[in-house]
């Protein structure tokens, strides 16, 4: 469906170099397993040493999850929508996200659909003043 993208160990897979990240960052990765298609859903990423997103998050005790990112009809929805079936409450940062649209309103749809799977719909400036 989607042209090469993210290759990893390319440039665009890498973090933008002024993007300051804490040294204790642990990152999860997805779809590096050559033998699988694609993940487009966050909750199926792993460390390198195996531990998946959703059961470090569990261990830490997090309950709900502020989501954001590209592409809104694809990534974020299924990572929204495999956050709910897990259990965790989950927001959507509507003005942090933004869609492909491969059909003229995917996007729409897929805002649609998250809310009607219990997703609550936020904007960053809302969360800042909290």
């Amino acid at each position: 469906t989607w042209p090469v993208h993210c290759l990893q160990d390319s440039e665009g897979a890498r973090f933008h170099p002024d993007l300051r990240l804490p040294d204790d960052l642990l990152i999860f990765s997805k779809g590096m397993h050559p033998e699988r298609n694609d993940s487009y859903s966050a909750s199926q990423a792993v460390t390198d040493d195996g531990l998946m997103l959703h059961e470090f998050l569990r261990q830490k005790g997090v309950r709900r999850l502020h989501v954001c990112g590209i592409a809104t009809d694809h990534c974020v929805r299924a990572t929204v929508l495999d956050a709910l079936a897990d259990g965790f409450a989950v927001t959507l940062l509507k003005d942090a996200v933004r869609g492909v649209d491969l059909n003229p309103g995917d996007s729409e749809r897929a805002i649609a659909e998250m809310i009607a799977a219990g997703a609550e719909v936020a904007e960053i400036r809302t969360l800042e003043k909290n």
